[in-house]
């Protein structure tokens, strides 16, 4: 918490861990708005040594993948700033390499998840409430499968229900 990158994002909390990157609630405090912060930070190539500051460290023999990772996570982000405009698809703000590895920032979807959403209909929504909310999530999909990019982790965790109703 508190940690500054882009030279204007402050890192508040983390919202979530996975296997290649950790993201976070952040604020642009030139904008003094909420924002998501992606970092790429793929935990079986890398490491952070707190009193050695924010930069990541490569394990030995990693580097490589790490940086052909990394090229794809930035390849990646630039595919997402021209779907930004898409329905369904969270919007991206910026993207920048810092602290040796890279950082997505995005807008911050408030609201729950879809498992959260979920476990309120008692773990199972109805149909005719589920399907018509996913159609813009399975839209976006084709676009995004159309600019070349295969969305690895779909799930009810990274799919978010707006407070009016819309999934992204």
């Amino acid at each position: 918490p508190g940690t500054m990158v882009g030279n204007r994002y402050r890192l508040e909390t983390v919202l979530g861990i996975g296997g290649y990157g950790i993201t976070y609630r952040g604020l642009d405090i030139r904008l003094e708005r909420p924002v998501a912060v992606k970092e790429f930070f793929p935990g079986f190539w890398v490491t952070r040594f707190a009193q050695r500051g924010p930069e990541i460290h490569c394990m030995a023999g990693m580097e490589e993948n790490f940086c052909k990772g990394m090229e794809r996570f930035l390849d990646e982000a630039r595919t997402l700033v021209q779907l930004s405009n898409v329905s369904g698809v969270v919007r991206v703000n910026d993207f920048f390499e810092e602290n040796r590895t890279a950082y997505l920032v995005m807008d911050f979807l408030d609201g729950k998840n879809l498992k959260e959403m979920c476990m309120g209909f008692g773990g199972r929504i109805p149909a005719d409430v589920l399907l018509p909310a996913m159609a813009p999530v399975i839209s976006a999909l084709r676009q995004v499968h159309e600019k070349g990019m295969i969305h690895r982790d779909i799930s009810p965790d990274n799919i978010m229900v707006q407070n009016d109703g819309r999934l992204i």
